[in-house]
């Protein structure tokens, strides 16, 4: 989709160009935390959560892994 395109070219610009993109990377990395917390909770139909000190998402108290 557009959206999807544009905000590529604009990581891969910032790349290029070493200028910020639009977004922190922080941004980024939150988005892909609950993304996978997501995956992890349809694939074991637990709870998960996000443990910031190891920053490992758990699942019922277990590290989920693919």
């Amino acid at each position: 989709d557009n959206m999807t395109s544009a905000h590529m070219l604009n990581w891969m610009e910032s790349v290029r160009t070493r200028k910020a993109p639009h977004a922190p990377i922080e941004v980024g990395y939150n988005h892909s935390i609950a993304n996978i917390m997501v995956t992890a909770s349809l694939r074991t139909g637990g709870k998960a959560e996000f443990c910031e000190k190891t920053q490992n998402v758990l699942v019922d108290g277990k590290i989920f892994k693919y």
